[in-house]
Formats: structure tokens, sequence, C-alpha cells
């Protein structure tokens, strides 16, 4: 199944909306924790005119405005064979960690 994720992703329209929502409710709680609030903060003064600056969580109108299109154009370019890094991790024989790709 590893393999076939990294190989040949599924990009169900369904399942793109469902982890928008997660990622929006994820948002929502975090405006309501001081200690994220304070981070953001921090954060945005600390790396003003920084792409660092942006939230690794998106923000609202980010999230709504990513398009299904854009992602499957986007997925070759970010997933690329020489780049790619898997790790493995629990009660596995490490040569037996090759038979899941």
């Amino acid at each position: 199944m590893v393999s076939l994720a990294l190989r040949a992703p599924r990009f169900d329209v369904g399942l793109v909306e469902r982890l928008r929502g997660v990622a929006i409710n994820r948002l929502k709680a975090s405006r309501k924790n001081a200690s994220f609030v304070a981070h953001d903060i921090l954060r945005k003064a600390q790396y003003e005119g920084y792409p660092y600056r942006r939230p690794a969580l998106g923000t609202m109108k980010t999230l709504a405005a990513i398009k299904l299109e854009a992602i499957k154009k986007y997925h070759p370019r970010l997933l690329v064979k020489d780049r790619v890094m898997v790790t493995v991790a629990g009660s596995i024989y490490p040569l037996k960690s090759w038979d899941l790709f």
C-alpha cells in the first residue's frame, strides 16, 4: 500500500474536501489557544518579509483557495524519486521493510 500511495496516489475529491475541513477546524481551534496566538504574533514579527512569516497550517483564505487540480499539478514536482525519504519505524526487520515498496 505504501508503494501504491507513493507511485500512484489517488486524489479523491471527497478526501481532499474532508482533509480541508480537518485543517480548517484545526486552525479554528488553534486560534483559541493562547500559546498558538502568541507564537503566531511572534513569528510574524520575527520573520517580517520572509516566507517563514506564513503559518505552517495555512490560513482560512489559503485553505479555501486550494484546488484539486493544483494539488495534482504540484504533486509530481514535490514527490521526486531522488528527493524522497521514507522512514519505517516499529517492530519490523530492516530487510523486510523493502518488501513494502
